[in-house]
This record gives structure tokens, sequence and C-alpha cells, in this order.
């Protein structure tokens, strides 16, 4: 009969699990930072979500101490700080033990794992875990693709009794240390060593043997430059034989600098023009942000998370001569009536770039909730800040959009929608505004934080797109 568990993961839950296994890859401990990356957000470790369904299933089953034979973790898809997942497992008639994690129907991790009884579960002496303090804070490697290959080292297994009796206990008791050990050291190799920064833990292989140990050899066997998958192996005599599979998930998108920017545009082409740029720390929005300053322009950019961004970009152009300026503005719950200091400070000009992470939907499925969240940012709450700067004097606003509403791919539905929905309100305003012009561009796939994959896909550096578009809205 299935059994199942439910539970979510917080910020906290995140930092006690790195200094239980040394894996401080700030993919999963800082948001800000994560929202950079492939995932749009911090999320859960593959190993820590293992350890948890492990912890479940202990909990809910009679055993005296155990000892894991073998087991294999598939981990398919990253799951999000604070967002509910569901484990469930079930007996095989092999003696296999099938355990999965998964969320409102979609698997995020699959496992399958086989135990013997063991007599004396802490025959390898604790001592040799016993730790004064728990990891800390420590400086990860930020490997390469070409440096990947042919890397190798020693794992050393260990951790903090206390900490382990602490956050995982049916482990502490059922399951020898050094096996527990052993898979937490390979989320802090992934994570902080090889691949690294850039890592995602894609799947787990290991065999034991029955003789504690307190080290093992990893090695990087082989690199794919096209998929970006690595192949790793572990092994320690007779009681480890592994295999780990991880992706290099690429380095975050660096846009063109303000210099660059200078030597695209007309001196002070955009001199007339004061220009607001809703979500500008970042992506199309920073782009956007450096051309109508490299013509001249006087910039305000907004940010809801990315304070230091911003400031980057500001002080970028401002150490060169730029006017720009930045302010919060989180779209979903700032007042519009902040986004104008007075009079004198009305935008000619409003380019709209606020927008949540966009591959965050499952193929194939439509989902009510994301469509909703898509249809707040570029419907609802673009309307009524379109509506209050125009009433206030601003004329021309640039709403970008995208082909992927003539593509419609299999996982972009609920956004392809929103978008093809906000062409139409940009229409109806134009129509009910006859002094004011609402440009929308369909962009294709623009080579920015959003549209990082793990496979090679030519994405088209954006400034040169940027620029002709703004440069129309400015003739207009």
């Amino acid at each position: 009969m299935n059994k199942s568990v439910s539970r979510n993961f917080t910020l906290q839950d995140q930092l006690d699990f790195a200094a239980l296994s040394g894996d401080f890859n700030p993919v999963h401990i800082d948001p800000l930072y994560a929202r950079r990356t492939i995932f749009g957000k911090a999320v859960v470790r593959g190993v820590h979500l293992l350890m948890w369904g492990l912890e479940s299933f202990l909990s809910a089953e009679n055993f005296d101490s155990i000892r894991i034979t073998n087991i294999r973790a598939d981990f398919w898809k990253a799951i999000g700080l604070n967002e509910y997942v569901v484990c469930t497992w079930e007996h095989t008639s092999t003696g296999k033990i099938i355990l999965q994690i998964s969320s409102d129907n979609i698997l995020y991790v699959k496992c399958s794992f086989t135990l013997s009884h063991h007599d004396k579960c802490f025959d390898n002496n604790k001592n040799n875990y016993e730790m004064e303090d728990t990891y800390k804070l420590q400086n990860y490697i930020e490997l390469k693709p070409s440096e990947i290959t042919e890397n190798k080292g020693n794992l050393q297994l260990k951790l903090n009794y206390k900490l382990l009796k602490n956050l995982f206990p049916k482990i502490f008791v059922f399951v020898p240390i050094w096996q527990t050990a052993t898979i937490l050291g390979t989320t802090r190799l992934v994570g902080m060593e090889c691949p690294g920064l850039h890592s995602i833990f894609s799947r787990l292989k290991i065999t034991f043997g029955s003789e504690p140990v307190f080290e093992c050899q990893w090695q990087a066997e082989s690199f794919d430059k096209t998929t970006k998958m690595l192949n790793m192996t572990l092994s320690s005599g007779n009681s480890i034989s592994g295999e780990i599979i991880a992706f290099h998930r690429g380095m975050p998108v660096k846009q063109i600098s303000f210099n660059d920017a200078q030597k695209l545009v007309v001196p002070d082409e955009f001199a007339k023009e004061r220009v607001l740029v809703i979500g500008g720390s970042r992506g199309l929005g920073e782009v956007t942000a450096k051309l109508f300053s490299a013509g001249g322009a006087e910039v305000i950019l907004t940010y809801a998370k990315g304070k230091d961004d911003a400031e980057k970009i500001v002080q970028e152009i401002s150490e060169q001569g730029g006017k720009i300026s930045c302010r919060h503005f989180d779209i979903t719950s700032s007042n519009t009536a902040t986004l104008i200091e007075s009079n004198e400070k009305i935008p000619t000009i409003m380019c709209y770039f606020a927008t949540p992470f966009i591959f965050s939907a499952t193929q194939n499925k439509f989902s009510e909730q994301l469509f909703n969240q898509f249809c707040k940012y570029y419907i609802t709450n673009f309307y009524h800040i379109a509506q209050y700067l125009i009433a206030f004097g601003t004329t021309k606003i640039f709403y970008p959009s995208s082909t992927a509403i003539d593509e419609i791919p299999s996982n972009m539905c609920e956004y392809a929608s929103a978008k093809i929905a906000g062409e139409l309100l940009c229409r109806f305003i134009e129509q009910s505004h006859s002094n004011v012009i609402v440009q929308s561009f369909r962009f294709p796939r623009m080579e920015t934080d959003q549209t990082q994959t793990l496979t090679t896909i030519e994405n088209i550096p954006p400034a040169g797109i940027c620029l002709e578009q703004i440069r129309l809205l400015c003739l207009k």
C-alpha cells in the first residue's frame, strides 16, 4: 500500500541543511542570486529532498538498524522554497522500495533503494564523525565547461553528529553514519567542487558494501559540451561504487556595457526624452535603459528585488556622464503614485519590462494559477500604470511582447496567452487616447537570464533589436 507525507522547505531549512552537508551553493540559499539562474528562484537541493524522503519512509516503517545496499535517485525537476511537495513510497515484489516526491502530480524526485538488516548500526565508531562545529560558509569553485574534464579528488565523509540527529532523527538511528555521510557528501561535491557554482545535480547511484569508510575518491569521467552533462564516478575499495550525473547550467548573462551602448547610438539622439523603465535592473530592461542613457535621455529605472543590480547600472552610467537614477517599485504591491516625483519629472516614454519567471510551466499542462499571475503582470497592472502615467502626460509606451505567441511552445501556453491579451490591451489604450502611442513588438528569443537552457541554443543579443524599436517609437 502506498503511503505519503507532505511538507514545504523554508530558507531556514536550506541554511540548516547547508550546515550539515557543506553545500552552500547560493542557488539554494540566496534568492536574489537564484533569480538570475536557469531556475528563476531559490531551489531545494535534490539530496535534501532525498534525505527527507528517506526520513519519512523510516518514520512510517518498522525497522531495527538497517544498511542501504544500493540507492538510485533521479532529480527530475527543481522545487522552490515554500512550495508543498508530497512523498509517497511503495514496496515492490523484488524487495525494492520506490519513493517519489511530487507536487500537483508533477514528479520531482524518483528514488529506488534496497535495504538489508544490520545488527549494529554504529560499528563505524561515531567519534570519527564528531565535529566541534557545523560546516561554515565557504568558497565554491566556479568551473567553466572547458575546465571540468579530468577533475578528480577525495571526498571526506564527515558530518556533524548532533545536527544530523536534530534534522533527521530516524536516519540517525537506523542508517550507518558513513552511508549517510556519503549521500550528504555528494551534494557538497556537485554544488561546491565539480561542476561547482554553476551546477545541477541530476542523478545519484551508489552501491554500498558492508565495511565503513571515511573518504572516497571521485573522478570526472566525461563531459558533453553540447548537452553540458557531466558523468562522475565514486569509489572506495569494496565499500562504495557510485555514479553521479550533473549538468553545467551556464553562467549568468552579462548585457551590453554602457561604453558599448554609446558606440551604437548617435550622441543626443534621445536627449529630448525622459524615460521610465519599469523593470530595468536586468535583461531587456537593462539594455533599453543603457541605450536611452547613451543617447542622452534622462532615465529612471525601477526594480522590485534587484537593488544591487540596479545600483550597479546607475553607477556605471553615471560615472560616464549619463543621466540616470533608480528606485524601488514592485508592480504587485507598490503605490503607483510613487512613479512620479513632480510635474517636472513626468516621463515622456514608459517602457514596461516587469515580468515574473517565464519558464515555470509544465509541458502540455495549462495552469490557471500561472496564467492569472502572468495576466496580473502583463495586463491588469500594466493597464493601471499606463493609465496613471497617461493622465499626467506620458504619450509613448513601449510594451515588449514575444514570438512565443506565434510558436506556442508546449510549456509556455499561459505566458503566450497573457502576452497576446496584452497586445490587444495596447491597441485598446491607443484607441482610447488619441494622443498616445503604444508600441508592441514581438521579440524573438533574446539572450537574457530568462532564456538560459542546458542545451546550446542560439539566443540573439538584444541591443540591436532594442535600439531599432526605441528609435521607431521616438520617431512616431
